[in-house]
């Protein structure tokens, strides 16, 4: 039982320097996705105003609920400017928060567009403390 232990224990040892990604790798990864458009800056920023309304494309029959969020940039090259940040439509994307104002968040900027999207709650804090 306890060589079936130690050999476990060797190959998993094995396996993770075996496999373990190399550098070069990485950076072969990160080009591509550059390349191609795949890779976002994640910048920290504040939410001034979120409120829910008509989404700007529902016809008039078909009223839908969007979640409009404006923020204030907190890093990047244009920290302390206002964003708008694309409406959501709550019923096709449920899992978009309800952001209240002064909470701090993370945005995506797409350097093809140079557009902000939301991408998720500034958690670091809250993790500090677990």
């Amino acid at each position: 039982m306890v060589a079936a232990l130690v050999s476990a224990g060797a190959l998993t040892v094995f396996g993770l320097i075996a496999l373990w990604p190399s550098q070069e790798r990485s950076n072969e990864v990160r080009t591509n996705a550059q390349e191609i458009g795949l890779t976002f800056e994640l910048l920290e920023a504040t939410v001034y105003q979120s409120s829910e309304a008509d989404c700007g494309y529902s016809l008039s029959g078909e009223l839908e609920l969007c979640r409009n969020v404006t923020v204030v940039l907190d890093e990047g090259t244009e920290s302390g400017s206002l964003v708008a940040l694309p409406e959501a439509n709550i019923a096709f994307d449920p899992s978009f928060p309800k952001l209240s104002v002064g909470e701090s968040i993370i945005v995506a900027l797409d350097p093809l567009t140079g557009s902000y999207h939301y991408e998720d709650r500034e958690r670091l804090n809250a993790l500090w403390w677990l």
